[in-house]
């Protein structure tokens, strides 16, 4: 088990920053690439949200599909620099043969560039967000926004314009309450960029400060149990034991002879504004 002192983060070389991991983050890396030959992302994070514009947002002669795109890229490019961990990735060391977060930040325009390229995609192809997030879609080395243009039968209203979006990541670099914060977060910082005359350059270089430490720092839990917690899990351990003597543990949906992760399928469940408030 690491010290706290090894979590932290640390520039070994310019603009290059590296941490271990701890036990959360080697849990969901091992399972990735445990079974990263089945074509499946194992605990890929996969959240999808839609937007709606009114037409009448747009000024007499703009483009609202470019604008919207512009937006909501510039938003894309406000998380990266407010959450950078979004483009940390595990690494292999070969040399310590250990796994480690690593972080390089973006130095130039190009390398800007380089990086949406890779990151944020515009889906064509006539799917819904919903019919491509079922797709099972590839996790990148870094957190993904697919911006998908729906059927025009589901866009052509005349009053709005919809767009979806979908965000792919692999689970050690956030987890599912994070993500929810970061659509919230993307799409407050769009909705800014969209009413905004022009868009504040966002300078890269200092985002480094912001990098996420892991659960166990975070959440300062300890490096060896305490005795009392050390007899709780062996309480717990034994009545486990005893509830799986002679019978088989399900899983949901339960299949005694499944052995390979599969394609996850999603089904979405719509709320009004009334009953999102009563749920609230």
């Amino acid at each position: 088990m690491d010290s706290y002192s090894e979590l932290l983060w640390r520039e070994v070389s310019p603009g290059r920053y590296e941490r271990h991991i701890d036990e959360a983050e080697q849990f969901y890396t091992s399972m990735a690439k445990t079974y990263e030959a089945t074509g499946h992302t194992y605990f890929a994070i996969t959240a999808f949200s839609g937007i709606s514009v009114s037409r009448s947002s747009a000024s007499e002669g703009i483009d609202l599909d470019a604008r919207v795109e512009n937006a909501l890229r510039w938003a894309w490019k406000k998380l990266r620099h407010s959450h950078p961990t979004l483009a940390a990735p595990v690494e292999y060391d070969h040399r310590t043969k250990r796994c480690k977060k690593v972080y390089k930040t973006l130095r130039d325009a190009q390398e800007v560039d380089d990086w949406m390229s890779e990151t944020f995609q515009l889906v064509e192809n006539g799917q819904t967000g919903k019919g491509f997030a079922n797709t099972d879609p590839p996790a990148g080395r870094y957190a993904t926004l697919y911006l998908i243009v729906p059927p025009e039968d589901c866009s052509s209203e005349e009053q709005s314009f919809r767009r979806d979006i979908l965000f792919r990541s692999h689970h050690d670099l956030v987890d599912g309450i994070g993500t929810l914060m970061l659509l919230n977060s993307l799409l407050h910082h769009a909705a800014a960029a969209f009413e905004a005359a022009t868009e504040p350059p966002i300078e890269f270089g200092d985002e480094y400060r912001n990098l996420s430490p892991p659960l166990r720092t975070a959440a300062g839990i300890p490096q060896s149990p305490s005795l009392d917690q050390k007899s709780k899990l062996t309480k717990v351990q034994s009545i486990n034991n005893s509830a799986r003597s002679g019978a088989e543990v399900i899983s949901l949906p339960f299949s005694s002879d499944a052995s390979l992760p599969g394609n996850s399928q999603r089904a979405a469940i719509h709320f009004s504004s009334r009953e999102s408030k009563c749920v609230l």
